[in-house]
């Protein structure tokens, strides 16, 4: 016999009224409510014993003598103790309720239990029909099952610490051999170099400060992102302006990775030829569109080069843009006229 039948027969035959003794009709019924092998108790809204199974006693080690001497709260452990008056206020309000507690057997040990409560009515008298289940197994097997993931996220967290530590280093020991340099292409290079590795530092730093380890928060990671870039190429931003336009989106590490090397790529490109010397802006847009991702890079500068084709040419930063584009198995479109917009769906 289910918890919804025997919860359904008692209703029925309570509110009917058809025994004249509610310790009389658990006395008829004890042999088969004995044999449950759930515990099934009864009590008064103080917590006062009516009814107990066999099952009950043998879980918390008492005798059904001893059990109906004593109150139902005497078992509660001290940290559901504040919760008892607030069940039975909502108990009263629902009428059925389940939820998860805990209480002590006779020798002190700890049990789990889940209890499916109701009220019942009898001979104008409220009393709660309860059957409880034994999950102490589950929620040890669940304790440590936390316990093991939260040993893995401190791992995950210290792993992404020193791969950005790492790339710090990368990325110090890069800016200190470019000051023994006197070729400025040379220099160049290794600014930019630093630049894209500093890009991936941040992925991993903020995954390391995100509470979800396997995504983060795009939005603020373009914010640091450009304003790394500009900080790196010296760029007054009185002079030239970000605008950073980016819709509440989260990551993973293989496509945040990419992104944020192709808007390395962009802006550094912005930053170093669109603007001689005149003000002007740099706006980055990712949005989602027919569920796809939309990247836009965009500067109100001098232009793309006509005659260059971006999608065939010698420079290594859109050589890597393109690559990473097929990466993401996504679209590139070079928009031109006052400024330049590329625009990326993947």
């Amino acid at each position: 016999m289910n918890d919804q039948n025997i919860f359904k027969e008692y209703v029925e035959r309570f509110n009917e009224n058809k025994y004249d003794d509610l310790k009389d009709e658990l006395k008829l019924k004890s042999i088969i409510l004995d044999n449950n092998t759930d515990c099934i108790l009864v009590h008064d809204l103080n917590g006062n014993f009516i009814y107990v199974n066999e099952t009950t006693c043998n879980f918390l080690g008492y005798t059904k003598e001893e059990l109906m001497k004593i109150n139902l709260h005497d078992l509660d452990v001290p940290e559901f103790s504040q919760l008892i008056n607030p069940r039975i206020e909502e108990l009263m309000e629902k009428k059925e309720l389940i939820f998860q507690s805990a209480h002590l057997r006779k020798d002190k040990s700890v049990v789990s239990v889940e209890v499916h409560a109701r009220i019942i009515e009898f001979k104008e008298k409220k009393i709660i029909f309860s059957i409880a289940r034994d999950i102490t197994k589950l929620k040890t097997a669940e304790y440590q099952l936390k316990s093991s993931l939260e040993e893995k996220e401190v791992l995950l967290r210290e792993i992404h610490h020193r791969v950005k530590n790492n790339m710090q280093i990368i990325s110090s020991l890069l800016n200190l051999q470019s000051r023994y340099l006197n070729d400025k292409e040379a220099v160049n290079i290794l600014k930019e170099s630093q630049n894209r590795v500093k890009s991936m530092s941040i992925v991993h730093e903020e995954l390391y400060r995100s509470v979800d380890l396997s995504k983060i928060d795009f939005a603020e990671y373009i914010r640091r992102l450009l304003s790394g870039l500009f900080s790196s190429y010296g760029v007054n931003s009185e002079f030239i302006k970000s605008n950073i336009d980016v819709e509440n989106i989260f990551l993973d590490i293989d496509t945040a990775v990419p992104c944020g090397l192709i808007i390395n790529e962009l802006v550094s490109n912005s930053l170093k030829y669109a603007f001689l010397y005149e003000k002007g802006e740099i706006s980055v847009r990712f949005y989602l569109k027919d569920k796809k991702n939309a990247l836009i890079v965009k500067d109100n500068g001098i232009g793309f080069p006509k005659d260059v084709d971006f999608k065939n040419t010698n420079t290594l930063g859109l050589q890597l843009v393109n690559t990473l584009v097929e990466q993401l198995c996504g679209e590139i479109e070079l928009y031109g006229g006052k400024g330049t917009v590329f625009k990326i769906i993947f």
